[in-house]
C-alpha cells in the first residue's frame, strides 16, 4: 500500500512548475551594494555547487593548518607564558569558553529537559575532569586550543572571500566577478571589507532559502509531528 505522505507528495508535486533538473535548488539573489557616496554596483550571488563546496572545505582546512603552523612558530612561547601565570581554575575557565561553542552545536541532542541544563552538566563534568589533570597537560592543551582558535578566526576571513569569489556573478554576463588569484586585477582580496560584509549578509538569504526548503519538505511528510 502506498503511504499517505507519499501520495500527498505526488499531489503537491503535480502543482509545481517543471523545469530542467539541473536548475533545481539553484538559489540566487541579486545584491545592490551602495557606498556612503551613493556609488552602487549589482552582484548576482548564487548557491554553491557540490564541487565548489568540496573545494572550499579543502581550502579552509589548508588555511587552518597554515595559520596554526605560523602562530605556533611566532606566538606559542608567549601564549604558554600567559597561561602559566594564571591559576589552574582560571585556565580551566578559559578552556570551557573556547570549547563551549562547539558543545552548544550538539547540545540539542542531549537527553535532558533543556539545553541549558545539559550545558551546566557538561561544564561541571568537564571541570572535574580537567582539575584531575596535571598542570603541564592543562597548559599544553589550552595553548593548542588557543592557537587553533586564532587560526580558525584568521582562516574564516579568507574562507568567506574564497566562497564569494566562487559565487558572485555579473548579473548580465553571469561570469565570475572575482578571482582567488592574488596576481589578478580582480583579486577578491582587493575588495574592501565593507563590500565583503555586505555580500556576506546577502548570501545569508540563500542559506535561509535552503533552510526553509528543508522545513517545507519535512513538514509535507506525514510522519512529521
Amino acid at each position: 500500500m502506498t503511504p499517505d505522505y507519499y501520495r500527498q507528495d505526488r499531489k503537491d508535486n503535480m502543482k509545481t512548475k517543471k523545469i530542467d533538473i539541473f536548475k533545481l535548488y539553484k538559489y540566487e539573489v541579486l545584491a545592490t551594494i551602495v557606498d556612503p557616496l551613493g556609488n552602487s554596483s549589482e552582484v548576482l550571488i548564487t548557491k554553491q555547487t557540490s564541487e565548489q563546496t568540496a573545494k572550499a572545505q579543502d581550502y579552509l582546512s589548508t588555511l587552518i593548518e597554515t595559520h596554526i603552523s605560523a602562530i605556533k612558530l611566532v606566538q606559542s612561547e608567549t601564549i604558554t607564558k600567559i597561561y602559566q601565570s594564571l591559576l589552574k581554575e582560571d585556565v580551566i575557565k578559559a578552556i570551557l569558553r573556547l570549547e563551549e561553542s562547539d558543545v552548544k552545536d550538539i547540545m540539542d541532542l542531549a537527553p535532558t529537559d533543556s539545553e541549558e541544563d545539559a550545558l551546566l552538566k557538561w561544564k561541571d563534568a568537564r571541570t572535574e575532569k580537567l582539575m584531575a589533570e596535571e598542570d603541564s597537560v592543562i597548559i599544553n592543551y589550552i595553548v593548542n586550543l588557543s592557537v587553533e582558535y586564532k587560526a580558525k578566526l584568521l582562516a574564516y576571513r579568507d574562507y568567506i572571500r574564497f566562497l564569494l569569489a566562487q559565487t558572485c556573478l555579473d548579473p548580465v554576463t553571469r561570469k565570475l566577478i572575482f578571482s582567488s588569484n592574488s596576481e589578478d586585477s580582480n583579486y577578491i582580496g582587493n575588495v574592501s571589507q565593507e563590500v565583503i560584509d555586505a555580500l556576506s549578509i546577502k548570501r545569508r538569504d540563500i542559506l535561509a532559502a535552503e533552510t526553509k526548503g528543508d522545513i517545507r519538505r519535512i513538514a509535507k511528510n506525514g510522519n512529521f509531528t
